[in-house]
């Protein structure tokens, strides 16, 4: 965007303002105005990339948490019904 700026001081201006938007264009690129924006939307992206991970290790978590749930009643059920039906055989002896 700033090169585009340079090239239209150098085509419609005289050759003495080149050298005063170089050096405005150094400037920027030292990290004044244009570097801060860039740090910020560098920080802005890397907040909602944070977030949208969490997220999604929320949502995994739960759903190991739930499998895990599920797991544990079907074990449970089949456990009961297994020391059920040895009760019984053994009722029969």
């Amino acid at each position: 965007m700033q090169i585009s700026h340079v090239g239209a001081a150098t085509s419609s201006e005289s050759p003495s303002v080149e050298p005063n938007a170089a050096e405005d264009n150094t400037t920027a690129q030292a990290g004044e105005p244009d570097g801060v924006d860039l740090v910020g939307d560098m920080r802005e992206r890397l907040l909602e990339a944070s977030l949208s991970f969490n997220t999604q290790y929320l949502q995994l978590q739960s759903r190991f948490q739930n499998e895990s749930r599920q797991y544990t009643l079907v074990s449970n059920v089949l456990k009961t019904r297994y020391d059920m039906d040895k009760n019984a055989i053994g009722n029969i002896r």
